[in-house]
């Protein structure tokens, strides 16, 4: 079995779920209390993955959720040192968070612009006012792993996140 070092960035607006999802993922545990990152909070999760064919990987998983931005507001490049993806996380139920995405995307680019990335639409168990095409999306940006609804508070689809962009780093 192939062993991995993976560090993938959590990126995104305020608020918007990103130390929730990977606190959701790592430690199976949610709070509605809402503390603010400041900077990076690095989590690590040991995984073992296997593909259609049968192969099996065993991956050390760096996440770094990064403190949330706001329009304008720039996340130092240093961050992305190494890193091998991203998962952008934006607010179903906050439009203004989509908006902001292109930012979050020219970051990603800047930095490398075939690095694969996935786009998590999170608080899905509240009422969403937000939608992406997904397949026209993917069509502009050929390195979209996929566009996923998840909730962290409801444990939906989060495994399948980042799983999807962990596999993409490994095969």
């Amino acid at each position: 079995m192939k062993k991995y070092i993976k560090k993938i960035l959590i990126i995104g607006n305020h608020g918007v779920g990103k130390t929730s999802l990977a606190t959701r993922y790592v430690e199976n545990k949610f709070s509605d209390a809402y503390l603010s990152t400041i900077g990076v909070n690095i989590m690590k999760k040991n995984i073992i993955l296997s593909d259609h064919d049968g192969n099996m990987a065993a991956v050390a998983l760096m996440l770094w959720d990064v403190e949330g931005t706001n329009k304008n507001q720039n996340i130092p490049l240093h961050y992305a040192k190494g890193c091998n993806a991203f998962i952008v996380v934006v607010d179903a139920t906050r439009p203004q968070t989509l908006e902001n995405l292109q930012q979050h995307l020219d970051y990603i680019h800047n930095f490398d612009v075939a690095i694969p990335f996935i786009i998590a639409i999170n608080k899905s168990d509240l009422e969403s006012v937000v939608t992406l095409e997904s397949v026209a999306f993917k069509r502009k940006y050929s390195n979209c792993v996929d566009i996923i609804k998840t909730s962290a508070k409801e444990d939906d689809n989060v495994e399948k996140l980042f799983t999807l962009i962990t596999k993409r780093t490994v095969w």
